[in-house]
């Protein structure tokens, strides 16, 4: 059955505040179905949804103007009938509309008649020109790379970006990137190297990059890309078109291979020099507890041996880690089962667990290593006769909450800043620092993150958030 006019939805986008035309209104509603929106976002979410079959647009929407939703559409749906209907305008307005690909421009001043007649006609125009199909192709392009591409004005403001670009932002929807600034995403410390690139495509007309920065995520926490920038125009302005490629991955395994190569180096070197030293003085015969001796330079080899099996212990787990999928977990379950086993090997210790709120959450099954490493980290390393740890799983929102507090001789601050990936790696100092990295790689790969605190009134807490 053939659709009648009135079936055609037509998205109308203005800003509250120019919602008064109550004739216009009537008239629109008396001819279509109208979806009435309020930002360019979610009149782009309609419109990529495929439920929109026109769209009449104000040009002062928040965010992002008429003419910068214009382009957007014209990048995902290039098809898709578009009138710019702006409270106040101008010749130079309307000429900026037609060039950006509108089909319609209704004066300020229109009546209603008008504005209905410009929408009809724009959804029983037929045959879009060349540079509509140019858009199609463009479109299929950018859509189908696995690359995120995002696509900006002279502003830096973003116009559109494909599914790869949301997913690497943790974005849900285009409509919570269109609009938005670049610089709303790239991390402060990079503020200038971006505004540096962005000269360069919109002014100097030059193509950049690759250049290394870090994004400040929603969804994703930091990531590292690397970005190159060519200069583009699409429907009569000037845009950039930023391809991204995320090395974080790259980063942190860099990062890991450093850290365990410090560790190596300083703990080998560590026991070495006491072996060493003290074949040195059996050989001078310069000893005068010679079983006293030999048992040192065994315990300094058996060090030696039991960091070697935990190298390759964390080697192993982070290596499978790197193919394995997310699993759902309850998290009180994951944390009761290692306070019992932590309890078990270390009845001198009192391991409690105080809190366990019923959480649950997408991780790696290797999470349970995380947790059993704070636990042994917080036993070992105590200096008190009888440690004391306290467990907690809480709920906050949407968020799992696991909090390890101890009361010993907390954390030192070098370890803990050794875990960036920004971090020098010498500064490491201690054993303990690789099982903390081991924690924080394995909870960051299950898009969770660690923090560090200290205790009341001594001794450290640890607080995953999943």
């Amino acid at each position: 059955m053939e659709e009648s006019e009135g079936d055609r939805r037509v998205v109308v986008a203005s800003d509250a505040s120019e919602a008064g035309r109550e004739s216009v209104g009537d008239a629109l509603a008396a001819a279509f179905d109208v979806r009435r929106v309020e930002t360019a976002g979610a009149c782009l979410s309609r419109a990529e949804a495929g439920s929109a079959d026109a769209v009449l647009a104000a040009h002062d929407l928040p965010g992002i103007d008429g003419l910068g939703l214009l382009r957007s559409i014209r990048l995902s749906r290039p098809a898709l009938p578009f009138v710019l209907a702006p409270a106040s305008g101008s010749e130079a307005l309307a000429g900026e509309a037609l060039a950006a690909g509108a089909d319609g421009y209704v004066p300020a001043d229109a009546d209603a008649e008008t504005v209905v007649a410009r929408v009809r006609d724009a959804l029983e125009e037929t045959g879009r020109d060349a540079g509509a199909s140019a858009g199609r192709r463009y479109r299929s392009l950018v859509e189908s790379s696995p690359a995120p591409i995002n696509v900006f004005d002279a502003d830096g403001r973003s116009i559109w970006g494909n599914d790869a670009v949301l997913d690497l932002l943790g974005l849900d929807d285009r409509a919570d990137l269109i609009g938005r600034s670049i610089f709303e995403l790239v991390h402060p410390d990079d503020h200038e190297r971006a505004r540096r690139e962005l000269a360069s495509v919109v002014e100097a007309k030059e193509a950049t990059g690759p250049t290394e920065m870090r994004l400040r995520t929603p969804g994703r926490g930091t990531r590292y890309v690397r970005v190159s920038t060519a200069v583009g125009r699409f429907r009569g302005a000037d845009v950039g078109q930023a391809i991204a490629v995320d090395v974080t991955g790259v980063r942190e395994r860099e990062h890991q291979l450093q850290l365990l190569d410090r560790w190596l180096r300083h703990n080998v070197r560590n026991e070495m020099t006491v072996i060493r030293g003290l074949a040195e003085d059996l050989r001078r015969g310069a000893v005068d507890d010679v079983s006293a001796a030999a048992s040192r330079i065994s315990a300094s080899a058996n060090t030696l041996l039991k960091q070697a099996e935990h190298e390759r212990e964390l080697i192993e787990t982070l290596t499978e880690s790197l193919g394995e999928e997310f699993v759902r977990v309850n998290v009180a379950a994951v944390a009761r089962r290692q306070v019992m086993a932590c309890a078990a090997a270390n009845p001198h210790a009192d391991v409690e667990l105080i809190r366990a709120d019923d959480v649950e959450a997408r991780v790696l099954p290797a999470l349970s290593t995380a947790v059993r490493e704070l636990l042994d980290n917080a036993v070992r390393h105590s200096d008190v006769a009888e440690p004391r740890v306290e467990v907690s799983v809480e709920r906050d929102g949407d968020t799992g909450v696991i909090r390890v507090a101890d009361d010993g001789p907390g954390i030192p601050a070098g370890e803990r800043d050794a875990l960036s990936v920004d971090a020098e790696t010498d500064q490491l100092h201690h054993g303990s620092g690789l099982g903390l990295a081991l924690v924080y790689w394995l909870v960051r790969r299950s898009g969770g993150d660690v923090a560090f605190s200290e205790n009341d009134p001594r001794g450290s807490v640890v607080t995953v958030r999943l």
